[in-house]
């Protein structure tokens, strides 16, 4: 199934390549794009828990002779082709070359799937290796030796060719290979390798996934598992010992990142339990993006080998889908860990469709879904990609005539909706690196726990007030408005859905920034 996982690799490099994005959209993009340019988690290039292999991918990347930004866009693209060509070849292994196409077409024009394979940001890397990890575990879980165990599965196998693949045989009966060929402790030290990758890259995806890690190399013995864990610590180490020294230490990564992770937790559902509601709401919009119209697949995939296996999906599924519901919850893009198996479940459903169909009507069916859901990319994703792109290089063009070294803005943390739009702190630090930008009011530790408050020159910089700035105007965002001194004459320079901004001409040459307020 090889041939068509890379061609299906291949379709989502060449369809994507066209809109790939030029500026980060998030707060978190632009830090990531930051820490290609100098890595310290103290101020949050990137954010703790440091995402240490995702940036330095980066910046091998940017070594090539990419911009940062773009070295982290062609980072996410080719993860996003390398997990459409695992899901490609795994649903065929599991449905045939039905179940391949279905999927391929599926991943390709997976509405979430696209937007993060086409932005800077950790997400596409995420579903990657969640697809990796699940591979590898499924291929160990499922092709034990001669014994009890596997005569079950065997069997199992067997009655589900006909009636759970709708009427295909199983890959590994019609082929005649029977159980994989690697050695046992080589997949196992496989599968500890890539989900320590896979914590290099976004550390709480490492966690979501272990539970499913432990349950499948466990299912092939304990010298597998001891294997595995050296694999896994050995693999761990090489990142986690390099970050940690340029850190400053346990100690100091540790305090670094209770800053931010009591300040997660102080706005999650346990704290404010009207936020699981909110949670909720946001897994769902998250979901539905996944798939959008080829979520009505995933119930076809009933009864195959896949579905069967109800400790492997449900390992794979609910550690996440717990952690987003009862704890913290930010972008859609976090849903990429869980799209793997959704995706996989949607195609292999439309295999059996076509198988039980014909390829004429389960054609037409297929065209349909993905119709719909090209629908859905093209009014959602592309369309709000470029809006985006356009209301930045608006806010950069209007600002270029205030831009300059004695130019203060101040802006928030871009918690507001429009009409009135705040300029998010790390957005206007990279749309006007010139300036001198603050996240105000001015804060020792920030709303979130010792995240940056000033940048200028793509640098970040922890500042407690009050402080006193050379300045000749002064920029602030919609909600910052009032706090500027009685009489003051803003004029306003910029408002779209990104951002609003208002000038200040300042008449004796310095700003002094306080929590209560603005002095010149």
């Amino acid at each position: 199934m090889w041939p068509y996982a890379l061609v299906a690799g291949l379709a989502a490099l060449l369809a994507r390549l066209p809109f790939l994005t030029s500026l980060p959209p998030t707060w978190d993009s632009v830090q990531y794009t930051l820490a290609v340019l100098r890595y310290d988690i103290e101020l949050h290039q990137p954010h703790p828990p440091g995402y240490f292999l995702y940036v330095y991918a980066g910046k091998a990347i940017h070594a090539l002779g990419l911009e940062p930004y773009a070295s982290l866009v062609a980072l996410s693209l080719v993860a996003g082709a390398v997990m459409a060509a695992v899901l490609v070849a795994w649903a065929g292994k599991l449905g045939g070359p039905r179940a391949a196409l279905a999927t391929g077409a599926l991943t390709v024009l997976s509405p979430l799937a696209w937007h993060s394979a086409t932005t800077g940001d950790t997400y596409a890397v995420s579903g990657m290796m969640a697809a990796l990890v699940g591979w590898l575990g499924w291929r160990l879980l499922t092709s034990h030796p001669p014994g009890p165990l596997s005569a079950r599965r065997r069997a199992g196998q067997e009655r589900g060719s006909a009636e759970g693949s709708g009427g295909l045989e199983s890959p590994a009966h019609a082929e005649g290979r029977g159980p994989a060929r690697r050695p046992v402790l080589l997949q196992a030290a496989l599968a500890g390798l890539a989900l320590a990758v896979a914590g290099g890259m976004r550390p709480t995806d490492a966690a979501f996934l272990f539970p499913l890690w432990v349950y499948c190399v466990a299912s092939r013995g304990t010298r597998a598992l001891v294997v595995g864990m050296v694999a896994l610590a050995l693999g761990t180490a090489a990142w986690v010992v390099p970050m940690l020294r340029m850190t400053g230490g346990l100690g100091r990564y540790l305090e670094i990142s209770h800053r931010l992770s009591a300040g997660v937790l102080g706005v999650s559902p346990w704290a404010e339990p009207g936020r699981a509601g909110q949670y909720l709401g946001a897994l769902a919009l998250a979901a539905l993006a996944v798939l959008f119209v080829g979520w009505v697949l995933v119930p076809l995939a009933r009864g195959t080998e896949l579905t069967r296996a109800r400790w492997f999906l449900i390992l794979w599924l609910a550690p996440a889908g717990v952690f987003f519901v009862a704890v913290h919850l930010g972008p859609p893009g976090y849903l990429m860990v869980l799209a793997p198996p959704l995706l996989l479940l949607a195609g292999v459903g439309m295999g059996r469709a076509l198988a039980s169909l014909g390829w004429g009507r389960g054609l037409g069916l297929l065209v349909v879904v993905l119709a719909l859901n090209g629908m859905f990319l093209k009014t959602t994703v592309i369309d709000g990609q470029q809006a985006q792109a356009r209301h930045f290089r608006e806010i950069q063009a209007a600002c270029a005539p205030y831009a300059g070294p004695e130019t203060v803005v101040l802006t928030t943390a871009g918690r507001t909706r429009v009409p009135r739009a705040d300029l998010p702190f790390r957005a206007a630090m990279y749309l006007l690196p010139e300036c001198d930008v603050f996240l105000y009011p001015l804060e020792s530790t920030g709303p979130i726990g010792g995240m940056p408050n000033e940048g200028r020159g793509w640098r970040s910089y922890l500042r407690t007030g009050p402080v006193t700035v050379r300045a000749r105007w002064v920029l602030v965002d919609a909600t910052l408005v009032r706090y500027l001194p009685p009489g003051t004459q803003p004029r306003l320079v910029v408002s779209n859905p990104e951002g609003e901004l208002w000038a200040v001409e300042v008449p004796r040459g310095e700003v002094r920034l306080e929590s209560a307020g603005v002095e010149w």
